[in-house]
This record gives C-alpha cells, structure tokens and sequence, in this order.
C-alpha cells in the first residue's frame, strides 16, 4: 500500500535563486530495479530511491534523497535536465532530488511538468504499467 507524503517544491533551485516554495502532495511506492537514477519508477527505481507521483501531476518519477545538497549525476539516455535537490518531504524535512527540466529535455517516455514555477521530468504510465506492481 502507498502512503502519501507532503513535500515542499524548492523554487529556490530555479537559477533566480527565488525563496517561494510550493506544498505539493506525492505518493510514495514500492521500490524496484533499474540502472540509473531518475528512472522511469513504472520500471522500477534505484535502490537508494522512492517512486513518487506529484499530486495532480500525470506520472511519476524516481528520487533519490539529497546528500547535502548534491544530488546523483547519473541519468537515463537521452536526458539534459539537471538534477538538483528541490523536493522536501514536509513531515521529515528530508530533501529529494529531481530532474529540473524545460521542454524537450527529458528524454524517451518522460515529459517536463510544471510545478509551480519549476519544471520537473515526470514519466507517464500506460495502461500496462503501474506503480503498484
């Protein structure tokens, strides 16, 4: 069973180095394999990483958690976004890392959402596929 985690969206991230945050609700599932970070969580994430969807946001992503302020540089083929430490979990202020993103720079099966003023790569899942596996 999911549970669902309140985190905070740092916009402070955006190269403005604006300090709006954004109170966002994300779902948390089960870990699976994959071999790299920022992966598609339908196919399963990194072990050091949580399968999350965005409340009111199509799909979902892998994050793995911040390590002061430094975040994972690896990244699926075909990726440009940069990754940065923009998610915080509200409850435990624990910091998760995203991929930061305008369009086009997410790569095959992934799509760059707005979160607020910030644009995160999100995966989309087909009927097939689930996060619940």
């Amino acid at each position: 069973m999911s549970r669902v985690l309140c985190f905070v969206l740092a916009a402070f991230a955006l190269a403005t180095n604006a300090a709006a945050f954004e109170f966002i609700e994300l779902e948390v599932i089960p870990e699976f394999m994959t071999s790299t970070h920022y992966g598609n969580p339908g196919k399963g994430c990194m072990p050091d990483e949580v399968a999350i969807r965005i409340q009111d946001v199509k799909g979902g992503i892998c994050s793995p958690p911040c390590k002061a302020f430094s975040c994972p540089s690896d990244v699926p083929d075909g990726v440009s976004a940069k990754p940065q430490c923009v998610l915080q979990d509200g409850a435990t202020k624990k910091k998760y890392c995203a991929l930061v993103c305008k369009k086009g720079m997410c790569g095959a099966g992934a799509s760059c959402k707005m979160i607020g003023p910030v644009g995160i790569c999100t995966y989309d899942l087909s009927q097939q596929e689930s996060f619940d596996k």
